[in-house]
């Protein structure tokens, strides 16, 4: 390649990396897109039901509330179990009563 052709091709792919980089490369025309006539967007509003909206609104609230709860609960019972765990004799004691409930299991399923 000569040099011209080598500082083209140079200035090509920095051209195409910057775009990349930026994400002009795929940038949407907002000025030309269509209009929605404001008429149109008041009919659509105006039919909006929003009882329904409300009882959709408020099962994703619902949903997200309880995620959290569980979330907390989850971190909570985490920090709980660290605290019996790094105490050697509460650590000791719930594992010899794992234990007997574990040997009470077994001996349930052998009587079976």
């Amino acid at each position: 390649m000569d040099d011209f052709t080598k500082a083209m091709v140079s200035q090509i792919q920095k051209t195409m990396l910057k775009h990349l980089s930026n994400g002009s490369l795929f940038e949407i025309d907002y000025h030309n897109r269509p209009k929605i006539p404001g008429s149109l967007l008041q009919k659509l509003y105006q039919r909006i039901n929003m009882e329904t909206v409300l009882e959709i609104a408020i099962n994703k609230l619902e949903e997200k509330l309880a995620d959290k709860i569980i979330v907390a609960l989850s971190t909570e019972f985490t920090n709980d179990i660290k605290q019996i765990m790094s105490n050697r004799e509460l650590r000791e004691e719930l594992r010899e009563e794992l234990r007997a409930v574990i040997r009470q299991k077994l001996k349930e399923r052998t009587h079976d």
